[in-house]
Order: C-alpha cells, then structure tokens, then sequence
C-alpha cells in the first residue's frame, strides 16, 4: 500500500514488543493496532511517544467507536480504519511523518 517510498524496519506481536522494537529500531512512523494482545495500541503508543516525541504514530483499527478515537488521537497522529486503508494510509503517514519533523525541529530549537 505504501510503495516503494517506505522502508519496514520492525513487526510486532504485542504491545509490549512494539514499545520494545520501537525503542531499539527508532522508526520515524509506528503503525499500531488498538486491539494488541498484553497492551493495548493506545497504550503502548503513550510509552513510545514518552521514549520518542520524533515517531509518528498512526493507528490502523476497525474501532469505530468516537471516544476510542479520540483516545488514541491524544497520543497519536492520525487513526486510520482497516476498511479505509487503501485510500487513507499514505495521507496519515504523510501527517504523522510531518507532526515527527515538527517534534525534532522544537526538540532542536530547543536545545539551541
């Protein structure tokens, strides 16, 4: 669905190995489902985006409910159904990739 323009560097079972696999391979976009087995996607998106404000995060779910998404959209860039993936994942990478530069450019000007 992405192209060749992307570079899968990681998979994970869980959440937990997701939190583990982003804080050991620092991708710039992590794509986590909300229903993960021993911790939850939203979850897990919190521990990773506290470890690295600089990885998008985008959550790939069939959870239509409201308050979920919005949930996850607290802590993430962009929510993006299974259904709708096909015609939705490139643009939300586009966004989560764009909220990631914006983090490190603060992180940088910061440190200046």
């Amino acid at each position: 669905m992405l192209g060749s323009s992307s570079n899968i560097i990681g998979e994970a079972c869980d959440g937990s190995e997701a939190v583990e696999k982003a804080a050991e391979l620092e991708p710039d976009i992590v794509i986590l489902d909300i229903g993960m087995p021993l911790m939850n996607g939203i979850e897990a998106a919190r521990l990773i985006s506290r470890r690295s404000r600089t990885t998008g995060i985008i959550f790939l779910s069939e959870n239509t409910d409201a308050d979920i998404k919005r949930e996850a959209l607290d802590v993430g860039h962009a929510y993006v159904l299974k259904c709708d993936a096909a015609t939705e994942l490139l643009a939300a990478v586009k966004t989560a990739h764009a909220a990631a530069a914006s983090n490190r450019e603060s992180d940088f000007n910061s440190s200046s």
